[in-house]
This record gives structure tokens, C-alpha cells and sequence, in this order.
């Protein structure tokens, strides 16, 4: 009979992609305290602007989101950017 024990190795890297899901997940909890300078993925900007990720995208094409850095090859938002950008539209749909 095989053991049905994961490997340190196993666990330890199942134990990393939760904790960075969990970040991504809960952004909303720590975003008031993240520096300016941190960077967000779609999915993270999406959970914060109340929408979902495809309308990120599609909002990044338009030219709708704050500028991005790409890294990696990977677009990503700087916290202060997102800060602003969601203070913008917030205070817009306010006075509207």
C-alpha cells in the first residue's frame, strides 16, 4: 500500500500557493496598509473595484484603469495608482 502522505516538499509548496492566494483573496484587508509602491494584478484590482477580473482587462484595453507596469510580461498596478483611480470613481458616482 503507498503511503498517501504528501512529501515537505509537496506541502510546503501547497502551503506557499494558498498563502499567496489567500493574499490575493484578501486584499481588501490589508490594502490600507500596503505601500504605494506594492503592485496588483488584474485579480487583485478587480476584488477591490467590486467587478471581475475579464472587466479589468477589458477596462485595461480601453484605457479605462490606471497606467501599469509591466513584469515579467505581466501587467501590474501600483497601490497608489489604484488608491486614486478608486477614490476618482467613487467621488464621481457620488456627485453624479
Amino acid at each position: 500500500m503507498e503511503d498517501a502522505a504528501q512529501s515537505p516538499e509537496t506541502v510546503g509548496a501547497d502551503q506557499r500557493h494558498l498563502t499567496r492566494k489567500r493574499f490575493r483573496d484578501d486584499i481588501r484587508v490589508v490594502f490600507d496598509v500596503l505601500s504605494d509602491a506594492v503592485l496588483l494584478d488584474d485579480h487583485q484590482v478587480a476584488v477591490l473595484a467590486g467587478r471581475s477580473t475579464p472587466t479589468i482587462k477589458r477596462w485595461r484595453r480601453e484605457g479605462k484603469t490606471p497606467s501599469i507596469i509591466h513584469l515579467n510580461g505581466l501587467p501590474r498596478y501600483r497601490v497608489g495608482d489604484i488608491r486614486e483611480w478608486l477614490l476618482g470613481d467613487r467621488a464621481a458616482t457620488v456627485g453624479a
